[in-house]
C-alpha cells in the first residue's frame, strides 16, 4: 500500500514538473531550430561590433586577450539563457555537451551560414593545427587544397609526400573522408578529417576527369621547405617558392644573397598563398622602393595601400611562373611584377582568390578566420574568380607532369630539362639578358 502510495505521489510530481514546462515540451524541431538561430544571430552581432573596432593596418595576425562581455539587450541574452535552459532539462539523449560546447557549435553554424568558404571558425584544436600549417610543419598527407567549382580542389601536391605517392594530382576533387562526403562549404572539416596521427591512414574519394578512385593515404609528418633555389646557368637564378609561411622571405633573402646573377625565373606554380606579410616582403625585392604591390578595401570603404620597400634586385631581369594552383598571395605576387613591368609570367591562368582574411585569437585557444576585404592589383584589378592571365600561354597538362616526374625519379635537373612552362621561360630570360 505504501509503496502505492508513493508512487502516485511520485506521479503527481512528475505531472507538476511537466506542467511547469507545458509550454517548453510544445517546442517543434522547427521553432527549436529557429531559436538556435536566434542565439547565432546575436553571437555574430557581439563578435563583429568588436571585430569593426580592432585596427587592421597592423597586420595579419591578430592576437586579443579575449573577447569582451556581452553588452547586447538583456532580453536577448535572457533568450540565450533560456534556450540553454531548454536544451540542459528537455533534449533526449543529452550526453554530457558542456556549455564550451554549445558555444562552438553556435558560433560555427553562425560563421557557417556566411557561406563563405574562407570565412572559418577553428576550435582550440584546429587553431592549433592552423598554427602549425602557417609555420610549415604538420602530420598530414601533403597536399594543399581550395575551394572551387562548390568542390575541394587538390591545387598543390608536395614533392615526395604520401598524397604523391598515391598518385594524388594537382585538379582532383576530393568528394569524400573517411566516409564523410565533403564539398566547399566544409572546406576545414574536410582538412580536419584528413590529419590525424602519424602513421595512421586517412580514406579519400576523388573525383578525375568525371570518374571516382577510391584511396587510403598515409599520414606522415610534413615539413614544407618554403623556399628552394639553384644557380641553373652562369646568369640565371631559379627560385621556387613553395608557401608563404613564417620563414618564406628569409628564404628567398638566403637565395638573392647566394651568388651573382643576371636573371631570375621566380616559381610560383602550385603555390596556394599564405601569409600576406611575407609576400609583400619577397616583392619589395624586385618592385622600385615606394611603388605599389597591393591595395585593399574593406565593407566600409576604408582603402589600404602597401608600398616596396627597398629591396636589392630591383634592376634583375625576372619571368614568373604560374598556373592554376597559384593563388592568393602568389597572385598579390605576380600581379604587382606584371603590373610594374619587372616580369614575363609564363604559364597558365592564375587561380582567382582576391580575398583577404584576418586571424583572430578569441583568447581561449580557439580562433576566427575573416575575410575583411577584396585587394586589387596595381593596375586596380580585382581577380576574385578571375584569375591573372599569362603574358606567354604555356600549358602544361596534368598527364604530361606525372608522365615527366617518373622519368625524372626525383632529379629536379632532369625535371627541369623536361619541364615545358620552365623550358620557355629560361628561353624567354636568356633572350632578356642578351638584349640587356
Amino acid at each position: 500500500m505504501n509503496i502505492n502510495s508513493n508512487d502516485k505521489d511520485m506521479s503527481n510530481n512528475k505531472e507538476d514538473k511537466l506542467l511547469n514546462f507545458k509550454k517548453i515540451s510544445k517546442v517543434s524541431n522547427n521553432r527549436f531550430l529557429i531559436i538556435i538561430f536566434v542565439v547565432i544571430v546575436f553571437l555574430i552581432t557581439n563578435i563583429l561590433s568588436y571585430i569593426v573596432g580592432i585596427n587592421f593596418s597592423s597586420g595579419l595576425y591578430i592576437n586579443q586577450g579575449g573577447l569582451k562581455s556581452f553588452s547586447g539587450d538583456i532580453a536577448d541574452y535572457k533568450k540565450i539563457m533560456f534556450v540553454r535552459n531548454i536544451i540542459n532539462k528537455t533534449y533526449n539523449p543529452y550526453d554530457g555537451a558542456n556549455a564550451s560546447d554549445l558555444v562552438d557549435g553556435a558560433i560555427k553554424g553562425m560563421v557557417d551560414s556566411l557561406g563563405d568558404p574562407y570565412t572559418v571558425y577553428m576550435n582550440k584544436d584546429e587553431f592549433s593545427d592552423f598554427n602549425l600549417r602557417s609555420k610549415g610543419n604538420y602530420v598530414g598527407i601533403g597536399i594543399q587544397v581550395a575551394p572551387k567549382e562548390g568542390k575541394i580542389s587538390v591545387i598543390s601536391v608536395f614533392k615526395n609526400s604520401p598524397a604523391e605517392k598515391s598518385d594524388i594530382r594537382d585538379g582532383d576533387y576530393i568528394i569524400n573522408v573517411s566516409n564523410e562526403n565533403v564539398d566547399e562549404d566544409c572546406i576545414d572539416r574536410a582538412i580536419s578529417l584528413i590529419k590525424g596521427e602519424e602513421g595512421t591512414s586517412v580514406n579519400l574519394v576523388i573525383e578525375r576527369d568525371g570518374k571516382e578512385l577510391n584511396l587510403n593515404v598515409l599520414r606522415e609528418k610534413i615539413e614544407v621547405m618554403p623556399v628552394e633555389y639553384e644557380k641553373v646557368t652562369e646568369d640565371i637564378l631559379y627560385i621556387k617558392i613553395n608557401s608563404f609561411d613564417e620563414n618564406s622571405s628569409k628564404g628567398v633573402n638566403e637565395a638573392l644573397y647566394s651568388s651573382d646573377y643576371r636573371g631570375i625565373i621566380l616559381d610560383l606554380r602550385g603555390n596556394p598563398g599564405g601569409l600576406l606579410n611575407e609576400c609583400v616582403d619577397i616583392a619589395s625585392q624586385f618592385i622600385p622602393e615606394g611603388e605599389v604591390i597591393v591595395s585593399m578595401d574593406d565593407k566600409y570603404g576604408n582603402k589600404e595601400v602597401i608600398k616596396a620597400k627597398k629591396g636589392v634586385s630591383e634592376d634583375k631581369k625576372i619571368v614568373v611562373l604560374g598556373d592554376s594552383g597559384s593563388a592568393s598571395a602568389s597572385e598579390v605576387l605576380i600581379g604587382a611584377l606584371k603590373d610594374h613591368n619587372r616580369a614575363v609570367f609564363v604559364g597558365e591562368t592564375t587561380f582567382g582568390k582576391g580575398l583577404v582574411q584576418r586571424v583572430f585569437e578569441l583568447g581561449d585557444g580557439s580562433g576566427v578566420k575573416v575575410t575583411v576585404s577584396k585587394y586589387y592589383t596595381p593596375s586596380d584589378e580585382y581577380i576574385n574568380k578571375v584569375g591573372i592571365n599569362p603574358d606567354v600561354e604555356v600549358l602544361y597538362p596534368q598527364d604530361e607532369i606525372i608522365k615527366h616526374k617518373q622519368i625524372a625519379n626525383g632529379d629536379s635537373k632532369k625535371m627541369r630539362e623536361l619541364d615545358y612552362q620552365y623550358l620557355r621561360a629560361l628561353e624567354i630570360l636568356k633572350e632578356n639578358i642578351k638584349s640587356q
